[in-house]
């Protein structure tokens, strides 16, 4: 391998490193901010039931208004956090030959709704492929190799915080 595929191949997987940190920071702040409304609009919930600061002067219409009204705010939310991608997994692996090492890995990035991407990188001693695929609803747009399988199956969310 030449030191310009080097030089490439290391760009590359520096740039994909950056753009899988960049995402999970993303959907990390993203379900910092959903977590601290939905504990917000737990605390409106526990006050408007008199456990908190409630004084009273509510009538019942308008306290269940407000329960109504804080319900479906919290639905919204629990709507949005599926669409998140929030679980990640990496599976590396021998793409060719053995005595390369376990250079290339698959990433599988998905959210409750199993919806996601599969970044995958072939590492070979004269260079590198690399591949993005796309997955609705479990399904991929183009057939998934075991390992990919496999990166997808690990990141699936199994519970919805």
């Amino acid at each position: 391998m030449n030191k310009e595929t080097l030089i490439l191949s290391a760009a590359i997987i520096a740039l994909l490193f950056l753009v899988v940190l960049f995402v999970l920071i993303v959907q990390s702040l993203r379900l910092r901010r959903a977590q601290q409304r939905i504990n917000e609009l737990d605390s409106a919930i526990e006050q408007l039931r008199g456990r908190g600061k409630y004084n009273g002067n509510m009538t019942e219409l308008e306290l269940n208004n407000k329960l109504t009204d804080i319900d479906e705010r919290l639905d919204t939310l629990e709507t949005k956090q599926q669409s998140s991608l929030d679980k990640v997994n990496v599976v590396r692996y021998f793409a060719a030959d053995k005595n390369e090492g376990r250079a290339s890995y698959s990433v599988g990035i998905t959210n409750a709704k199993k919806d996601g991407l599969v970044l995958t990188a072939l590492m070979y001693r004269n260079g590198m492929n690399l591949y993005v695929k796309q997955i609705e609803d479990g399904v991929s747009d183009y057939p998934l190799s075991d390992e990919e399988k496999e990166a997808v199956s690990r990141s699936k969310v199994t519970k919805i915080l």
